[in-house]
């Protein structure tokens, strides 16, 4: 699933401890395929997706 954050940040926190990997890139229209990474997380961290990623 890809979502986009046009008008504000959101912030995630695990609550089960699972591993997982956020992949986020930014774009206009569509993703910016050269703008791609990805984060593996610990299962222990929160993070935040921020405007317009």
């Amino acid at each position: 699933m890809l979502e986009r954050h046009n008008w504000g940040s959101q912030s995630f926190l695990p609550l089960l401890g699972a591993v997982c990997r956020l992949w986020v890139a930014t774009g206009v229209a569509t993703p910016d395929l050269n703008t791609l990474g990805c984060f593996e997380l610990s299962g222990q961290q929160g993070f935040t997706l921020h405007k317009g990623v």
